[in-house]
Order: C-alpha cells, then structure tokens, then sequence
C-alpha cells in the first residue's frame, strides 16, 4: 500500500506526464516552470493557456513554438514596454501590486542565492554560469518580454544594472 507521500508523487508525476503530451517539442524545463508549477492545482486550465499562448505570440498552436536556450546578456532596456513597466510597479522587488503569492520572501531568496553563486557572469567576466534559465519571448523589435523569472532577473537588474549573462529559453514571436 502506498503512504500519502507516494500517493502525491504518483499525482504529481501524472499531471506533469499529462501537461507533456500536451507540448512534446517542449523542453522539461519550460513544461514544468511555465505550465505545471502555475497549473498544477487546475490542469485543465492548461489548454486554454496554451492556446492563450499560441495566439498572444503568433502561433496557431502550442505545438508550433519551439523553444532555444540561449546565453543573453540582460540589462532592463532589453526588455519590452510592458516587462519594464510592471517591474517599475513592482518597484524591483519592493511593492507587490499584483499580489504575488510569497512575493517578499520569494526576492529575498533571490537576492540570498545571487550572493552566494561566485560564478554569476558579469560583463567582462568569462566563468562559468551555474543559474536557473528564465523564460522569455523575443518580439520581432528585439524587445523581450518576460514571462518567467520575474524575481532573480528583477534582483539582478539591481545587482548589476551594467548587465550580466543569463541562460533563457527564448520563443521567437510570430508577429
């Protein structure tokens, strides 16, 4: 017989089997920090996101957009008018206007590992970059809008407003 514990994993596992077969192309990374860790109490949600998705960027399908992970040197003005607007209400971290789950402590961990990784690349600095992707869209401007990563991309902007590297799976818009 199977304790609770198992019996969540067992969940877990089959939600996240369930949002893959959705978006097979996908990789696991963005599968579980776009979909699964925003609809995992609701699955069903997720087609309409994806469809939300497709057609917000262009797409006539999920299945259609192909992710590529890239090293990309971030600095705030690489960002669109709306990333940039809702970082500047959110005062990088200070306010919490959209009502962020955990939203403080969620910053301040940020802002904790970002002391603790000596190998956060910095303009100029060739080390090794050991950081969590963030997701990002790349518009046809060149502009990008952010869709996840919000707290260690807003804690690095202010750590490093000169810039630094960041590994991001971009999806390249449509229109």
């Amino acid at each position: 017989m199977n304790t609770f514990h198992e019996y969540i994993n067992e969940v877990q596992n089959k939600i996240m089997q369930y949002m893959q077969s959705l978006v097979p192309n996908w990789p696991i990374y963005v599968v579980n920090d776009l979909l699964y860790s925003n609809h995992k109490n609701d699955p069903r949600e997720v087609s309409v996101f994806l469809k939300y998705l497709a057609s917000e960027y262009g797409y006539k399908d999920s299945n259609q957009m192909q992710w590529k992970l890239e090293d990309i040197t971030i600095i705030k003005d690489i960002f669109d008018d709306d990333t940039q607007r809702r970082m500047m209400e959110r005062g990088m971290g200070q306010l919490n206007p959209y009502m962020v789950p955990n939203d403080t402590q969620r910053h301040q961990g940020a802002a904790t590992r970002l002391q603790q990784n000596p190998n956060i690349r910095v303009r100029g600095y060739v080390g090794t970059v050991v950081n969590e992707p963030i997701i990002i869209i790349k518009w046809k401007n060149g502009k990008y809008a952010l869709l996840e990563g919000w707290h260690r991309t807003m804690q690095m902007i202010l750590a490093h407003p000169e810039g630094y590297q960041q590994k991001a799976y971009v999806l390249e818009a449509m229109k």
